[in-house]
C-alpha cells in the first residue's frame, strides 16, 4: 500500500512522516484516522490535530516522547512543505478487534516549530 494518498493521475496530495530519535516514520493513509492544522491570524502559532492507528507500534518502538517533529508535505501544483514538533499526547487509547493483538490509537497535537522559543524562552529587552 502507498505511503501517501494519491490522485487518478498518480500525483501526491499529501505525505505525513514522524521523525524520531531511531529515524523517520511515513504514516499510510490507512493509518490516518483525523489530520488538520489551523493557522489563525489571532494566533501566535500554527496548531494541529492528528488522530492515527499506531499499526507499527511506535509509541513503544519509536518512542514516542513529544520531542519528536510531524513532516507535512502537500500541494496541487507545488510541493508546500510544513514541520511541526510535538506538544502533547493526549489520547492513547485501543480498538479491540477479532485480531488479539487489537490495534492502538493515538492523538496528538502539534504545533509550529516557534512556539516553543516565543513560549519558553526568555529574551533580553537589552
Amino acid at each position: 500500500m502507498s505511503s501517501s494518498l494519491k490522485r487518478q493521475d498518480d500525483t501526491r496530495i499529501f505525505t505525513i512522516s514522524i521523525t524520531t530519535d531511531t529515524g523517520i516514520v511515513t504514516l499510510d493513509s490507512s493509518d490516518i484516522m483525523q489530520f488538520y492544522f489551523v493557522e489563525d491570524i489571532f494566533s501566535m502559532s500554527i496548531t494541529g490535530k492528528l488522530v492515527m492507528i499506531d499499526k507499527r507500534g511506535l509509541l513503544e518502538c519509536g518512542p514516542l516522547t513529544g520531542n519528536e517533529k510531524i513532516g507535512l508535505i502537500y500541494g496541487e501544483e507545488e510541493d508546500i512543505e510544513k514541520e511541526f514538533k510535538i506538544y502533547n499526547i493526549s489520547k492513547v487509547s485501543r480498538i479491540e478487534t477479532v485480531d488479539p493483538s487489537g490495534k492502538t490509537v493515538i492523538e496528538v497535537f502539534f504545533t509550529d516549530l516557534m512556539f516553543f522559543p516565543l513560549n519558553f524562552l526568555q529574551f533580553s529587552r537589552a
